[in-house]
């Protein structure tokens, strides 16, 4: 039998500072699409997150993060 997941996830960019093989710390300048008045740091668990994309350019980086985190740091 299958399990479906109902987690939710939002998008986030910004850059990543630094990774471990647990989580990723990462500047967050915009949930949503919504761009933050002031950028704030944060870590986030790998096993919550649906995906990662690194910027090699200007670009900021973005993931995908489970919803209840970032309702839990009042974010949402």
């Amino acid at each position: 039998m299958s399990r479906i997941s109902d987690t939710k996830y939002t998008p986030i960019k910004g850059n990543i500072l630094r990774e471990t093989d647990k989580a990723i710390q990462f500047e967050i300048e915009e949930i949503a699409g919504q761009t933050l008045e002031d950028r704030t740091t944060m870590w986030f668990p790998l096993s919550q997150m649906k995906s990662i994309t690194r910027s090699h350019s200007t670009e900021l980086d973005s993931i995908e993060v489970a919803e209840w985190i970032l309702k839990k740091a009042e974010f949402l």
